[in-house]
C-alpha cells in the first residue's frame, strides 16, 4: 500500500486549486494501491466544502487562518512532529512556497518522495525573496519532482531555475460530474467566475461591459465569486451605471448546474496558472472567450473552434469578439457544438495515469 499525503493550505475552502486536489485525491483513493491523507495547515469550515472519499483522512494543524510566512517556525514544528509520527511514501506539496518549512525536516527522511505542484504560473511567482520565490529554488534542488500545469510553465521553469532534479507537466483533471447540457440558443447572459482580486482583471471586465451594454441593453453579465476587491468592483459598476446589466452572484456550490443558462463564458484575467473554469464551461457545452494571458488559456481554447483567444488586455478586440457572438447566434451554436473538442487531455483517467506513472518512476529511483 502506497501512502500518499497531500499538503495543502486549506482543504476546507472554495477554489479551483482545492477542487483539483479533491478530484485527484478521490480518484487515487479509489485505487487499491493507495492510502490517501490530506494535511491542511488550517481550516475555515467544520468539513471540507468539496466531497471527499470516506477513506481519505484529513488532518489540520490549526483551527484559524494565519500568515504562513509569520508562523513558519510553528508550522515547521508541527510538520516535523507529524512526519515523525506518520508513515509517508509520497508527499505532494500543493503550494510550492511550503518548501520553505518542509525541506529541512524532510532531509532527515530521505525515503519520502517529494513532489511540489505549482498552482500559480511562473509569471505570477510572487515577490523576490518571497515564499514562492524561495520555494521554487528549494523545490528544484531538493524535491524529487516538480509538477507544473502547462507546457508554458515547464519552459519558464527550465529557463529560469538553474537546478531542477525533475519537472513534469500534468494538467489539472476535469471533474467527471459536469454534465454536457444542450445549448440554450436563446440565452442572453454571459458568465464569469473567480475571486475578486487584481489578477482576475475585473477592471478590464467593467471597461468591456460598459461598451457592450451601451449597445446591447437586453444582455446581462453574471459574475460568481468573492474576494478583497468586491467592494471596489461594486463601486465601479455603480459609477458606470451598469447595475441593470452586471449582477454579482456571490459564491455558490452548484456552479456546474448553472453553466447551461449562459450564452458563453468570458475570462479577463491578467494571469492564469491554468484556468479550470474554462474547461468546466466547455465541458458544460458553452463557448469561451479569454485573454491569451500566461499561462493556461492557450492550452485549453481551440481558436475559432470552441472559442476565442484575445490578444493580452486588448479591450477593443475583446469587445469585438463578444459583440460578434452576441450578434451571431449561428456562430455561438457552432462553437457550442465543438465545446468538447480537445478536452480528452484533461479527462480524469488520463491525468491519473500520468500521476501513477510518476509515482512508479520515483519508486524505482
Amino acid at each position: 500500500m502506497n501512502k500518499i499525503t497531500f499538503l495543502v493550505k486549506n482543504i476546507f475552502n472554495q477554489g479551483g486549486d482545492t477542487r483539483s486536489v479533491c478530484i485527484l485525491a478521490n480518484r487515487l483513493a479509489a485505487e487499491k494501491n493507495y492510502e490517501i491523507t490530506i494535511l491542511s495547515l488550517f481550516k475555515t469550515r467544520k468539513t471540507p466544502l468539496f466531497e471527499l472519499n470516506e477513506d481519505i483522512r484529513v488532518f489540520n494543524f490549526f483551527e484559524e487562518p494565519f500568515s504562513v510566512r509569520k508562523n513558519m517556525i510553528n508550522i515547521q514544528t508541527k510538520f516535523k512532529r507529524y512526519v515523525e509520527e506518520h508513515s509517508i511514501d509520497f508527499l505532494i506539496i500543493e503550494a510550492i512556497g511550503f518548501n520553505c518549512f518542509t525541506w529541512r525536516v524532510l532531509k532527515k527522511f530521505p525515503n519520502i518522495k517529494t513532489i511540489s505542484v505549482e498552482h500559480a504560473s511562473y509569471a505570477d511567482g510572487g515577490k523576490i525573496f518571497g515564499l514562492a520565490w524561495f520555494g521554487r529554488k528549494i523545490a528544484g534542488k531538493y524535491n524529487d519532482s516538480i509538477v507544473v500545469l502547462t507546457n508554458r510553465d515547464k519552459a519558464d521553469y527550465l529557463q529560469n531555475i538553474r537546478k531542477i532534479n525533475r519537472i513534469e507537466q500534468i494538467y489539472n483533471p476535469l471533474d467527471e460530474s459536469i454534465t454536457n447540457f444542450s445549448y440554450d440558443l436563446n440565452s442572453k447572459k454571459i458568465i464569469t467566475c473567480g475571486r475578486f482580486v487584481k489578477v482576475k482583471g475585473y477592471d478590464y471586465l467593467i471597461e468591456v461591459a460598459d461598451r457592450i451594454f451601451a449597445k446591447h441593453k437586453d444582455w446581462e453579465w453574471h459574475i460568481y465569486g468573492s474576494g478583497e476587491h468586491l467592494k471596489e468592483i461594486k463601486q465601479s459598476i455603480e459609477i458606470k451605471k451598469l447595475n441593470n446589466n452586471i449582477y454579482l452572484k456571490g459564491e455558490v456550490t452548484d456552479i456546474y448546474s448553472r453553466y447551461k443558462d449562459y450564452a458563453f463564458y468570458v475570462m479577463t484575467s491578467r494571469k492564469e496558472s491554468f484556468g479550470m473554469v474554462l474547461i468546466e464551461a466547455l465541458q458544460s457545452g458553452i463557448p469561451v472567450i479569454s485573454f491569451d494571458c500566461k499561462n493556461g488559456p492557450a492550452e485549453i481554447i481551440k481558436q475559432n473552434v470552441n472559442g476565442y483567444l484575445v490578444s493580452d488586455f486588448n479591450v477593443d478586440e475583446m469587445v469585438e469578439k463578444i459583440e460578434y457572438l452576441i450578434n451571431n447566434s449561428d456562430v455561438r451554436k457552432k462553437l457550442a457544438k465543438n465545446s468538447l473538442i480537445g478536452l480528452d487531455r484533461f479527462r480524469l483517467d488520463n491525468i491519473v495515469k500520468e500521476w501513477i506513472g510518476l509515482f512508479e518512476s520515483l519508486k524505482r529511483k
